[in-house]
């Protein structure tokens, strides 16, 4: 899905990226959400991590979207777990409106 920016025309909801560091075996991958209210689904192929498994996997969101951290509530918008599956070589995750989120693979 994508959104329209005034300054750039459309541009998509999801941006995401991976990174697989050869000695450890691990595989990161790091996504964002830009909906304002919708949760976007994320799958990802990993047909190329035979043996992969999900290791850990954390989101950063907070459904107020204009929070701010204060002295008082500075932890709202802690690591918190997310539910990720990797089912026939796809992991697949909810991400939350206005959310980053990591999945690590292991394997």
């Amino acid at each position: 899905p994508q959104y329209e920016t005034a300054e750039f025309g459309p541009a998509p909801l999801v941006d995401a990226v991976a990174t697989h560091d050869r000695q450890s075996g691990q595989t990161a991958i790091f996504a964002v959400n830009r909906s304002t209210a919708e949760p976007v689904r994320l799958e990802a192929e990993v047909r190329s991590l035979p043996g992969a498994r999900i290791g850990r996997a954390v989101v950063l969101s907070n459904p107020d979207h204009a929070w701010r951290a204060s002295a008082a509530n500075s932890d709202s918008v802690s690591p918190r777990p997310l539910a990720a599956t990797l089912d026939d070589a796809v992991v697949r995750a909810a991400l939350p409106p206005l959310s980053w989120s990591m999945i690590r693979l292991t394997g």
